[in-house]
């Protein structure tokens, strides 16, 4: 190729085009806008030394509006990557080791590892958060759309993306953020359910020709050829002692999620587990003696977890259980 695009900061939704030997302003229309007749649009954007469209400067940065894009041609970026990230390109069967700054175009697909993170951007806007976390064990397709656009920026196979202000296709739902301040998960199990919870703010889950809003702290599941389902309320935050509360029959909270750490900031865990409801938990038997300090937050029947309560300090002694299997 012959240019390089990278996304760029712009309130007007720009990408960078950078000019290479032997580029002019009519090739690179001709190659990257969905009507090359338009590039003369380019001149609106860019301070060019001359409106000769044959005389545009190697290494230069050119504004084009991603309206006028060609789909495959619009780019998002790889903003971070952390652990085990690999990319593969639209048309390769290779996969390769994925790297912070990278493009990503429509059709190129991302993976994590077990231990893998990826944080990708849609536009670059100093003020704005537009992207998406890729957590670990998880399967992505790029699909960057400007914002005014109803398509999904992402397609997720398999795994968890935590988004802002991305749209998200699964194989069941579409995803659509409904306020400037929303913040959601959305996971793909196993068995193709869907399932999206709002932390913040709210957004459109659109499946089997229903469309629900989901408020911050509701969840809501779809299952693949179904409707969604009714939101449901999350749990609020544990905030346990040394015990856990015991949980009432009926209750959508199906474990907990406990943490256990030497220090009160948890930079160090000694133990990070879940435990049925109905276990009684042994710590006698799982930490050696000592004082430590817990947090423990919910997981639902959608499989969705809380937020961590505050943390307590504990004493474990022989015998201690967190909670008493006949609370």
């Amino acid at each position: 190729m012959s240019v390089l695009l990278l996304a760029s900061a712009s309130a007007e939704e720009l990408q960078d085009i950078v000019v290479k030997p032997g580029d002019t302003l009519w090739s690179i229309a001709g190659r990257y806008l969905k009507d090359p007749s338009k590039w003369n649009e380019l001149l609106k954007y860019n301070r060019l030394p001359t409106r000769d469209a044959d005389l545009i400067l190697p290494g230069m940065a050119l504004k084009v509006p991603v309206l006028l894009v060609k789909e495959e041609y619009r780019a998002a970026k790889l903003a971070s990557a952390a652990g085990l990230v690999l990319f593969r390109k639209r048309g390769s069967v290779d996969w390769r080791r994925a790297a912070a700054d990278m493009a990503l175009y429509r059709g190129d697909r991302l993976r994590t590892g077990p231990t893998g993170r990826a944080e990708i951007s849609f536009t670059l806007e100093a003020d704005t958060d537009t992207g998406l976390t890729v957590l670990p064990g998880s399967l992505v397709v790029i699909s960057p759309q400007p914002r005014s656009a109803p398509e999904a920026d992402i397609e997720l196979h398999s795994g968890e993306i935590r988004g802002t202000h991305a749209t998200v296709m699964t194989n069941s739902a579409l995803v659509i953020p409904r306020t400037e301040d929303t913040r959601f998960d959305a996971s793909v199990d196993k068995d193709l359910n869907t399932r999206v919870r709002v932390r913040k703010g709210s957004a459109a889950v659109r499946a089997g020709g229903r469309e629900v809003v989901v408020r911050e702290d509701f969840a809501v599941e779809i299952r693949p050829g179904m409707p969604p389902s009714d939101p449901v309320r999350l749990e609020a935050a544990v905030d346990a002692g040394s015990a856990l509360p015991a949980i009432p029959p009926g209750s959508p909270v199906r474990r907990y999620h406990v943490q256990i750490s030497r220090d009160p900031d948890f930079s160090s865990l000694i133990m990070d587990r879940s435990f049925d409801v109905l276990d009684a938990v042994e710590l006698d038997k799982l930490l050696p003696p000592g004082e430590f300090w817990m947090r423990v937050s919910y997981v639902d029947l959608l499989d969705f977890e809380g937020k961590f309560g505050k943390p307590r300090r504990i004493t474990v002694a022989k015998h201690q259980v967190l909670r008493d299997a006949d609370d």
